[in-house]
């Protein structure tokens, strides 16, 4: 007897059905925190496309390398704490932004948002979920989606719990530490705790245009990596050379910014991934 093949849009919404009631039933037992985390998992499944998430401590240059690497200004940059909640930025055919905000007990609702208002905008005494930036590119139009989180650290860090329970829903991640200085002990073990949730991880060490001695860290950095025994590619990124190569259409400030990389890395390592993953399905 021959199985009929079940297309994927109905696996997806059996599979949801199954996590909207187990969701229901961690509610009802008070886990909030378990039903936090089946709600990503929802995410995952009803959603095909992979997430990258950018996570590290405020001010590593997240914000800018998910620019830079689009070669679109989408999220804000400055020296205070620009992102404060986390930002998706997904394909579409015409550029567009909203708030994601959500009332007790009921489900989220998304705001539009001038693009000119991305870094000022507020949602009038509402929680803010997430704020969404719609932009066409050829990069994100393959499946990707990209996921620029708050500044972490430490345990009283309040975005820390909450971009570790976002990585749960994540298909890759990236780990920015600038190359000021090398992996610090809470980095280090922060990265443990991201490899954890997500193996698909690989750490860029920013800023390289600022830092002379980049190498080193680089070095000092595979040393902590070895010690810990966590086998994670390190790959060392100048955001500000990516801009110029952009800017000038120069090959050599592309090859030098060493975004070819990162571009590398994600299509042999996510994407590539993730269509194993959907041809086993």
């Amino acid at each position: 007897m021959q199985n009929t093949p079940v297309d994927p849009a109905s696996r997806r919404a059996t599979l949801a059905e199954l996590v909207d009631e187990a969701t229901e039933h961690t509610r009802a037992a008070g886990r909030a925190d378990l039903a936090a985390r089946l709600a990503a998992t929802r995410t995952r499944v009803v959603d095909p496309r992979l997430r990258v998430v950018v996570v590290g401590s405020l001010g590593q240059g997240k914000s800018r390398f998910v620019n830079a690497l689009l070669g679109l200004d989408v999220c804000a940059v400055g020296d205070d704490e620009t992102t404060a909640v986390p930002t998706l930025v997904q394909h579409a055919a015409e550029a567009s932004a909203a708030l994601v905000v959500a009332e007790p007990g009921a489900d989220p609702e998304r705001v539009p948002i001038p693009l000119t208002e991305l870094r000022s905008a507020h949602a009038d005494g509402h929680e803010i979920r997430r704020l969404e930036v719609n932009v066409p590119s050829p990069l994100l139009a393959d499946g990707l989606v990209f996921v620029d989180t708050p500044g972490v650290g430490g345990h009283t860090n309040p975005h820390t719990s909450a971009t570790l329970t976002l990585l749960s829903s994540a298909d890759a991640v990236f780990v920015v530490s600038d190359a000021s200085q090398e992996f610090t002990a809470p980095e280090v073990s922060f990265l443990r705790q991201v490899r954890t949730l997500c193996p698909a991880v690989a750490v860029l060490v920013t800023k390289t245009d600022l830092y002379p001695h980049w190498r080193a860290i680089v070095d000092a950095d595979r040393t902590h990596l070895q010690r810990a025994d966590l086998e994670v590619p390190l790959l060392p990124v100048s955001s500000l050379l990516r801009e110029h190569a952009l800017r000038l259409d120069d090959e050599s400030l592309h090859r030098e910014s060493g975004f070819a990389a990162v571009y590398d890395h994600l299509r042999d390592r996510v994407l590539a991934r993730g269509a194993d993953a959907d041809r086993r399905a």
